[in-house]
C-alpha cells in the first residue's frame, strides 16, 4: 500500500509514538496487517522491513528507530506516513451503539397487503396498545435516555393519533423517524409535523407503476411518489426504501431499477436517499430457500453497484472508521414494542420470541432488560468473536441473523456463531479496499 507515500508529513526526530497496547500482526495475501484491536485501527504493510521498523518505533524515538533500521528509506517513509495519516496513536473511540433508541409499532392496520410483509400487516388487532399506553411509553423512553424513536406499523397513517405522538416525542427532545408506505400521506399532515421529524422513509418497491403494483397494488406508485414530492417541498429528510419483488428473473430487471434510481436522483437533485433491502425475511406470501436468498442478495448487490458505484457499500464503513468508531454491537438491545405490547430487543420482530409484554412489566423494568440485552449482544460476549483481532472492525454482523440464541429474547445462553475463513477474508478485503480512503 503506497497511498500514504504521496502525503507530505513532518515528524520531529525526537517523536516517541505511544501506540495502543493490544496490537495483533497478521498476514493476508501479500500484505502484513498491523491491527490495533481495541481502537479498530490498522496499518497495511508491504514487507517485513516495515514491520521491523514498526516494532522499533514501539519503544524508540523516530531518530533512534531509523538509526537501527536496515530497510529502504521508501518503506520507512511509507510506514511513517501511514501511522500519521491513520492517527494510529489515537485511543479515543466512538461506540457504534452509543445512543439508545426505541422502535414502536403503532398498529398492525394497513391499507396494503404486500406479499413480502414480515408483519403480515392488514387488520388492526383487537388488543393493540391504547393512546394513553403509547404516550406513557414515549414519556418513559425520554426518562431513560432514549434519543431516537421510530414509528412504524402496519401503516402509521392509519393511526389517527400519530401527530400527537410526534408532538410528544419532539416535546421531550427525542428525534423522530417515520416509516410509511406513503400512499396516505397528505400535505396537511406534513404541515403539522414539519420541523419535528428527522427522517421519513417511503416504501416504493417497483421501478414503475406495473412492477410496483405487483407488490403494493394498483395506483400506489404515483401516490407514494406524490408523498415524496410533498416531503421534499417541505425540505424534510426523505429516504425511499426499495424492496424489489423476489422472482427468478429479477436479474433481468437490474437495469430497470438502475434507470429508476437515476430518474429519482435527477428529479430531486440528489436530495433523496435511496436504500435497497438486501436480505429478505419470510413474509405473508414469501418463503425462501437459502439459495433464493443468495440469488436475491446478489441481484441487489449488482443493482446498487450500478446505481452508486462499488465504493458506495463502503461509505458508511469509511466514515465510521475515520471518526475512530468501534463496532461493538448492532442495533440489538434497543427496545422494540409491538402494537399489542410485546417486548423485543430488535426491530425485526417476525422471527423472534418476545421477552414479555409491556402490560405485565413496569416500563422501567423493560428498559432495564433492554440494557442487559445490549450487554449480552456486545461483541465481547459473543463466541468466537470476542477472541478475534477484527472484532471491532467486523462487529459480528446482525445478531438475529447469525446468532440463533438471540432470536429468543429470554435466552440467557452465551451467543455463538460459526465464523468461516470466508467471512474473515471478506473483512480483510474490505480493509484493503477502503484503506486509501481512510487517510486524512
Amino acid at each position: 500500500m503506497d497511498s500514504a507515500e504521496e502525503k507530505t508529513v513532518y515528524i520531529p526526530d525526537d517523536k516517541q509514538f505511544a501506540f495502543p497496547d493490544n496490537i495483533v500482526v497478521s498476514e493476508y495475501k501479500d500484505y502484513i496487517f498491523v491491527v490495533s484491536v481495541d481502537t479498530a485501527n490498522w496499518l497495511i504493510l508491504n514487507n517485513k522491513e516495515q514491520l521491523d521498523l514498526f516494532n522499533l518505533l514501539k519503544y524508540k524515538s523516530v531518530e533512534e528507530a531509523l538509526g537501527s533500521y536496515k530497510g529502504s528509506i521508501e518503506s520507512a517513509e511509507s510506514l511513517l506516513s501511514q501511522i500519521i495519516a491513520r492517527d494510529f496513536e489515537c485511543q479515543d473511540v466512538i461506540l457504534k451503539s452509543q445512543e439508545s433508541s426505541l422502535h414502536l409499532y403503532l398498529t398492525n392496520a394497513c391499507n396494503l397487503r404486500c406479499p413480502h410483509c414480515y408483519m403480515s400487516a392488514g387488520i388492526k388487532k383487537q388488543d393493540e396498545l391504547s393512546n394513553d399506553e403509547l404516550k406513557s411509553i414515549i414519556k418513559e423512553a425520554a426518562r431513560h435516555g432514549v434519543k431516537h424513536i421510530t414509528f412504524s406499523g402496519g401503516e402509521i397513517m392509519m393511526c389517527k393519533e400519530l401527530k400527537d405522538y410526534v408532538n410528544l416525542a419532539f416535546e421531550y427532545g427525542i428525534k423522530v423517524e417515520l416509516l410509511t408506505n406513503g400512499t396516505l400521506l397528505t400535505n396537511e399532515f406534513v404541515n403539522q409535523i414539519e420541523g419535528k421529524v428527522s427522517r421519513v422513509q417511503i416504501s416504493i418497491d417497483g421501478y414503475d407503476e406495473t412492477s410496483n403494483a405487483l407488490v403494493r397494488g394498483n395506483g400506489n406508485f404515483e401516490r407514494a411518489m406524490r408523498s415524496v414530492d410533498i416531503l421534499v417541498a417541505h425540505s424534510m429528510n426523505v429516504d425511499i426504501g426499495i424492496t424489489p419483488r423476489f422472482h427468478k428473473s429479477l436479474h433481468k430487471e437490474i437495469n430497470l431499477y438502475v434507470e429508476f434510481v437515476h430518474s429519482i436522483q435527477k428529479r430531486y437533485d440528489n436530495r433523496v436517499i435511496i436504500a435497497f433491502t438486501s436480505a429478505l425475511f419470510d413474509g405473508r406470501e414469501l418463503k425462501l430457500s437459502d439459495e433464493d436468498r443468495q440469488y436475491y442478495s446478489n441481484c441487489i448487490s449488482k443493482i446498487t453497484d450500478k446505481c452508486f458505484g462499488e465504493m458506495n457499500k463502503d461509505l458508511g464503513f469509511v466514515k465510521f472508521h475515520k471518526e475512530h468508531g468501534i463496532d461493538e454491537n448492532c442495533a440489538y438491545g434497543n427496545l422494540t414494542i409491538s402494537s399489542v405490547g410485546d417486548i423485543f430487543f430488535c426491530s425485526q420482530i417476525s422471527p423472534m420470541k418476545p421477552f414479555g409484554n409491556i402490560r405485565d412489566l413496569n416500563l422501567r423494568d423493560a428498559f432495564e432488560m433492554s440494557k442487559k440485552a445490549k450487554e449480552r449482544s456486545n461483541i465481547n460476549n459473543l463466541e468466537p468473536c470476542r477472541q478475534c483481532e477484527l472484532k471491532y472492525i467486523c462487529g459480528g454482523d446482525c445478531r438475529i441473523k447469525y446468532f440463533d440464541q438471540m432470536l429468543d429474547c429470554k435466552n440467557t445462553e452465551t451467543p455463538r456463531r460459526v465464523c468461516t475463513n470466508t467471512i474473515k477474508s471478506n473483512v480483510y478485503e474490505q480493509m484493503l479496499r477502503t484503506h486509501e480512503y481512510l487517510f486524512d
